[in-house]
């Protein structure tokens, strides 16, 4: 985590006065990257992730990005992924790399 964490990158996710999570969403070589994309428990299941993930996807959209992100093998966030267009483009290890166009 400490290698690839990018402080300018990092964006707190709030409810109200809570912090609800925190995500990294960059640039990165040809695309931007969404990593570290956490939500408290407590407010997952509610459709949050679905909202900030829309919001992450508009602004790389707007300015032309495809985006890419790493997910574990067996989680369930790869369902997430891939119901906002994510597909698969490598393995490696434990790891799935995953990358969605930009959309105009």
């Amino acid at each position: 985590f400490i290698e690839s964490f990018r402080p300018e990158h990092t964006r707190l996710i709030r409810v109200g006065p809570a912090l609800a999570g925190c995500v990294a969403f960059g640039p990165r070589e040809d695309a931007w990257e969404i990593e570290h994309f956490y939500l408290d428990p407590a407010f997952q299941g509610a459709g949050l992730g679905g909202a900030v993930m829309s919001a992450l996807l508009a602004e790389a959209d707007a300015a032309g990005h495809a985006v890419t992100l790493t997910v574990l093998e067996l989680s369930h966030a790869n369902r997430f992924y891939a119901r906002f267009g994510f597909a698969e483009t490598g393995r490696e290890g434990v790891d799935i790399f995953r990358r969605r166009p930009a959309r105009p």
